[in-house]
């Protein structure tokens, strides 16, 4: 199996998402049948059930366009391999239904709905509420496809990704890295057996990051890498063999089990 990055380009917002184009003809594979979204883990966009990236469709077609209105493709229909991310504490100016235990596209306890994320359909609400499927900070989702499609290397036909995201609402892609692989399998920390880690990226406010606990309790079994970076923090690691930054200003590092490394400054 072979997996490689590609890059996203930028096309334009429709109804407060932003569209993106993924020209498969860079990628040095003649097929691909897996694609994974990968949210960055730094603290940015929606909290609650909002956190992280929010994937509203994705389709492949064989028609280049820089038209938001995005062409017609085929159906996919994948099944989809799904990793919640940490969901960002919710606070007073957020929008009310971001208040939520859950990411959306998702049932409690974060288990993904297709019937709620419908992936395969430009249906998206402007506060990703509906219609989409939220990763949460530090989480990915791997669409494995009923079929390969080919990239136009050695002459065959050309494919191209259409995505909308309803992330920072700014002009490019908001903390999201994208894996695609020749074979039909989970991709990044997917595919590794055993609890996920989490790498998490606080910002500059004063916050509490907890794993294992709340509405967190599905993160933190991993071996987890958190970096508070500026406000005074509580950084809560649950299991694993943990990395803790507290950052600057005065911070408050709990380890628990395993073993943890803590760092201040």
């Amino acid at each position: 199996m072979t997996t490689v990055g590609v890059s996203a380009e930028f096309i334009g917002f429709h109804a407060g998402r932003g569209i993106y184009r993924i020209d498969l003809s860079q990628v040095p594979l003649s097929t691909i049948q897996s694609i994974a979204f990968i949210d960055d883990g730094i603290r940015s966009g929606g909290s609650g059930g909002s956190s992280g990236a929010d994937i509203d469709f994705v389709s492949i077609s064989t028609t280049y366009s820089d038209s938001v209105l995005v062409p017609t493709g085929e159906a996919l229909n994948p099944e989809v391999v799904y990793r919640p991310g940490f969901l960002t504490q919710w606070t007073d100016g957020d929008r009310p239904l971001w208040n939520t235990s859950h990411l959306f596209g998702t049932n409690p306890g974060n288990v993904f709905d297709p019937a709620q994320a419908t992936l395969g359909t430009i249906d998206g609400s402007n506060d990703a509420s509906t219609g989409t499927l939220s990763l949460g900070e530090g989480g990915q989702a791997t669409l494995l496809l009923n079929r390969s499609f080919t990239t136009g290397q050695g002459g065959s036909e050309k494919h191209y990704i259409y995505f909308g995201e309803y992330g920072s609402q700014a002009r490019d892609q908001d903390g999201l890295s994208i894996l695609v692989s020749d074979e039909k399998a989970a991709l990044g920390k997917a595919a590794i057996a055993g609890p996920m880690g989490l790498n998490l990226t606080g910002d500059e406010r004063s916050e509490e990051i907890a794993l294992g606990r709340g509405i967190n309790t599905h993160v933190g079994a991993g071996d987890d890498v958190i970096s508070g970076m500026a406000g005074s923090d509580k950084i809560f690691a649950w299991k694993g063999n943990d990395h803790l930054y507290g950052g600057a200003d005065d911070d408050w590092l709990y380890g628990e089990a395993g073993k943890d490394r803590l760092y201040g400054e």
